[in-house]
């Protein structure tokens, strides 16, 4: 059994892969990327069979990797279905053997963020216009892998919770706010290095995080006050 689970496992992330570096894809288009070939030649017998593909494009539509981007009627009447990444399904591609999402991040970047139905936790306007700027690019790609580290973590978190009687349908926003939560505290240095890039290049970023930070400071002002804390003597005794 598990020797049947890693090959499923491979399959899946074949069919990450190919839509990741490609874009939103058919059925059909996902089954003719992944066919094998000899130079341009395709090889027989198929493998893996269309039906196989379309249980693989199932199950990542139900885990919330993918979603459907749009409809095209064919001439045959029948419609063409287009999927294509969320969020999550973008994050969990940066666990992909290889590193093949890191490799590719700017590319990446250039395919989805386009994209109106993808939702990207910064603004993707700003994005693509700073992708030009090497460190922005890189600090950015870092960034994304470090949450995708955290999303096993966030992940049982999350379902551990929703057997508690946590009842929200749709647990991804959960799990992606967890895992930044996460990787903030496992990656200190290195996340406060990747956003001070951030707040450089975006500067609607960089108003987020400024309200952000007054807010939270706000807070804890408001507590030390009520609390009757002396906080700055207290560091001085």
């Amino acid at each position: 059994m598990p020797e049947r689970y890693e090959k499923v496992r491979k399959s899946l992330n074949k069919v990450r892969m190919m839509i990741l570096l490609n874009g939103p894809a058919t059925l059909y288009k996902v089954h003719r990327t992944l066919q094998p070939k000899v130079g341009h030649v395709k090889l027989v017998p198929r493998d893996p069979p269309l039906s196989t593909v379309a249980n693989h494009l199932k199950i990542l539509e139900d885990e919330g990797e993918l979603i459907v981007y749009g409809r095209e009627r064919h001439r045959s009447g029948r419609n063409k279905v287009y999927y294509g990444l969320t969020l999550y399904g973008f994050l969990r591609a940066f666990r992909i053997p290889g590193n093949v999402a890191t490799k590719n991040f700017k590319r990446l970047m250039e395919i989805w963020l386009p994209q109106k139905k993808f939702q990207f936790f910064l603004p993707k306007k700003e994005v693509l216009e700073a992708l030009s700027q090497e460190e922005l690019v890189i600090h950015l790609s870092k960034l994304c892998q470090m949450v995708a580290n955290s999303l096993p973590e966030a992940e049982d978190f999350a379902y551990y919770v929703h057997e508690l009687g946590y009842n929200e349908s749709d647990l991804t926003p959960l799990i992606i706010d967890l895992a930044v939560r996460f990787s903030q505290t496992e990656h200190r240095e290195e996340y406060a290095e990747a956003l001070k890039v951030l707040c450089k290049h975006l500067p609607t970023f960089k108003e987020k995080m400024r309200k952000f930070i007054q807010g939270q400071r706000t807070t804890l002002d408001y507590l030390e006050r009520e609390l009757n804390l002396d906080i700055a003597g207290g560091e001085n005794e």
